[in-house]
Parts: structure tokens; C-alpha cells; sequence
């Protein structure tokens, strides 16, 4: 896979071919190794971003009423 390239299609590529890890290229050489993507790291990266999304933070609304 490519850093650029969504991790969507990154997971796809590991189901696909039934692996829990990616190597990471650069997409001018793609013999040059950046890194690895693990399904752990997609899993951590989804729940962070769920939690992110479930959590209310006070805004405007709130800091009017409290006055």
C-alpha cells in the first residue's frame, strides 16, 4: 500500500488476500520501504476517531446558558 492511498482501500487489500499487515512503499519507488499497516493499527485509528465522535464538548450553546 501507499501512504496516500485510504486506509479503507488498505484494509480491503488485507482481506483480500487474507494478511494482518501491509508494508508501506513509496508510490516513485516502490522498493523503498516507509512502513507497515496492521489491523491493529486500523482498529486503534477507527475507535479513536468513534470516541472522538461520541464525545460532546462544551461549545457556544453551553457557555450561554451558564450565563
Amino acid at each position: 500500500t501507499y501512504p496516500d492511498e485510504l486506509v479503507h482501500d488498505a484494509l480491503s487489500k488485507m482481506l483480500q488476500n487474507d494478511v494482518g499487515r501491509l508494508p508501506v512503499v513509496d508510490r516513485n519507488n516502490p522498493r523503498q520501504l516507509v512502513g507497515y499497516l496492521g489491523r491493529a493499527d486500523i482498529l486503534e485509528a477507527r475507535l479513536k476517531r468513534l470516541n472522538e465522535e461520541n464525545v460532546r464538548e462544551p461549545g457556544w450553546l453551553q457557555r450561554e446558558r451558564q450565563k
